[in-house]
């Protein structure tokens, strides 16, 4: 595989997917990470496939990809920022009617969108 540089956006949990593909092996069809070998082959392949994060003791996620990074907190509050135009997270567009569509397409993209208590997340 030839070095590269690549705009995808990729999660930790990917890496044990991609390296048994990498080693020829079959990974266990649950795990929630992704093979990247094909970013790595082709840095600009297409990869509708957003990082995702959620952390468990407070219930806040995110879900970020190469164009905004949105987040959501347990208490309901949002945040969503422009990755492009606003790489350092500072304009919270959250609250703009102007990206209210692409809020809803964020929000849409959560891992546990209809859950609001912890036992629900497990």
């Amino acid at each position: 595989i030839e070095p590269g540089v690549t705009t995808r956006t990729v999660s930790l949990i990917d890496l044990f997917p991609t390296f048994a593909s990498l080693a020829g092996l079959d990974a266990p069809a649950d795990l929630e990470g992704r093979d990247i070998t094909p970013i790595l082959h082709d840095p600009d392949t297409p990869w509708d496939h957003p990082a995702r994060v959620f952390f468990q003791e407070d219930h806040n996620e995110a879900v970020i990809d190469e164009d905004f990074r949105y987040i959501h907190y347990s208490n309901g509050d949002e945040e969503l920022y422009d990755r492009r135009a606003d790489p350092h997270d500072w304009d919270n567009l959250a609250r703009d009617p102007a990206h209210a569509d692409t809020l809803e397409r964020y929000r849409a993209k959560r891992w546990f969108p209809q859950q609001t208590d912890s036992s629900a997340r497990r």
